[in-house]
């Protein structure tokens, strides 16, 4: 089911989380990067939360989410989203201004979205099983203008959404024309952070190295 942008981003995907092991540490070849993966019993179901299967050479299995950015908003705003709804509904007869709004409009917000639909659904900031939150913006001359990972684990631990809805701008996904989810008939919204804000969970090669292997992650 597409939330919103593009899907069809597996190899983007792959590449860029081939990249960020290699800085940490990994030399090409001794690890494996995949969609799809693991050897937990319930890999199905941690999968469904997470992006990229990576199997590194101590047998340890790491899972990860990951968010590209745009280039040109990254580059004028410095900012990454992290979608908070993924699937929702106005209630009957409302609807939000899709421009980015301040933390004050939040519970306004709130107020048109029909939570209790059977459709609903909250972003993966709340339910997400990936270890590594990996967020990228690729550089239109090659590379990466910015690649960073975050760990999960802590940013649960410390309940962020709380941090966000009183502190950060959010908005409305719009659906551009060149998106493959204008299509959609539903909305997503989506929190805007800056990097400074959570550079307490940034992963060094040091952190990255003491990460459990996802069969003792706490679903």
């Amino acid at each position: 089911m597409v939330i919103s942008g593009n899907f069809d981003t597996y190899e983007d995907e792959i590449a860029v989380v081939t990249y960020y092991v290699e800085q940490m540490g990994y030399e090409k070849g001794t690890f494996t990067v995949s969609k799809f993966g693991g050897n937990a019993e319930n890999d199905a179901a941690v999968m469904s939360a997470s992006d990229i299967t990576v199997k590194l050479p101590d047998n340890r299995t790491i899972l990860f989410e990951v968010k590209q950015e745009s280039y040109n908003r990254f580059s004028k705003w410095g900012q990454l989203g992290i979608d908070f709804i993924s699937v929702f509904q106005f209630k009957s007869g409302m609807t939000f201004d899709r421009k980015v709004h301040g933390p004050k409009d939040y519970d306004e917000f709130i107020k048109t979205v029909d939570i209790d639909r059977p459709d609903f659904k909250w972003g993966k900031l709340q339910y997400s099983t990936a270890h590594v939150w990996l967020f990228y913006v690729q550089d239109p001359k090659g590379g990466y203008c910015f690649c960073n990972g975050y760990d999960y684990e802590k940013i649960r631990r410390d309940n962020l959404i709380t941090f966000l809805r009183k502190n950060c701008q959010f908005a409305v996904n719009k659906k551009d024309g060149d998106q493959l989810s204008r299509y959609d008939t539903w909305q997503s919204a989506v929190f805007f952070l800056n990097p400074e804000d959570i550079k307490k969970y940034l992963l060094t090669p040091e952190s990255f190295a003491q990460l459990n292997n996802f069969s003792n992650f706490a679903l």
